[in-house]
């Protein structure tokens, strides 16, 4: 992957028991690391990174995971390992194992690439529609509801003439998405999610509140990285 995937040795572990799952989708293998559609996979590469984190392969789930702290919480963050299709597979079989139960089922955070954004831009969401979004849907079928949290990454519309299967697929261009600045949030805005709409930033670091620290994980990095083809 473009700046190096935050992937560890194949030993494979059992699954994590975080009271939070913080997972991005993608597609697995080289042919796809550096697409538009793997946004999310790249987000968790660089919230592993800053933790000091790296995947291990999940056994008998389909999905590569590590265990954060932030704050008092114990963080499941996590890389599915279906194609985008099946992404709930993922979810739902994370989610069991750490016994996140339906009324707490939005401490499950899917972080996913959004055409409705122009790229560069980060919304958080809780439930909603999937916008087409196949990813979603599998996962909102998986689980059965839509009040999951939702990081959504805006990586724009295709220019006319460009199909958007084309448009996903194609890796990002030189300088086009700087993942240091997604995940970054403007700290001079305050705000909660609800359901349905985007939300605003809170000014809380990730040592104070996990809601905080999945909103505005921490600053930009001195050097931002910038994933290329």
């Amino acid at each position: 992957m473009p700046g190096g995937s935050r992937t560890g040795s194949r030993r494979s572990i059992d699954a994590p028991q975080g009271t939070w799952l913080v997972i991005g989708l993608g597609n697995p293998g080289p042919e796809y690391a550096a697409t538009r559609h793997n946004i999310g996979y790249m987000a968790i590469d660089e919230l592993l990174e800053r933790h000091g984190a790296t995947l291990q392969p999940v056994r008998n789930h389909p999905a590569s995971a590590a265990t954060i702290t932030l704050g008092e919480a114990q963080v499941t963050v996590a890389r599915s390992t279906t194609y985008m299709n099946d992404s709930g597979d993922a979810v739902r079989a994370l989610a069991d194992s750490a016994g996140i139960t339906p009324e707490h089922i939005d401490h499950i955070i899917v972080i996913h690439d959004e055409l409705d954004l122009s790229a560069g831009t980060v919304r958080v969401k809780k439930g909603g529609g999937e916008n087409g979004h196949n990813g979603l849907k599998s996962t909102t079928e998986r689980l059965g509801t839509r009040d999951y949290l939702r990081i959504r990454m805006g990586i724009g519309r295709p220019p006319q003439g460009t199909g958007v299967v084309d448009y996903v697929l194609a890796p990002l261009r030189r300088g086009r998405l700087r993942v240091d600045h997604l995940l970054h949030c403007d700290r001079r805005r305050r705000g909660r999610y609800t359901r349905g709409t985007r939300t605003r930033c809170s000014t809380e670091s990730d040592s104070q509140s996990l809601r905080a620290a999945t909103n505005c994980p921490s600053p930009p990095l001195h050097s931002p990285r910038t994933y290329t083809p």
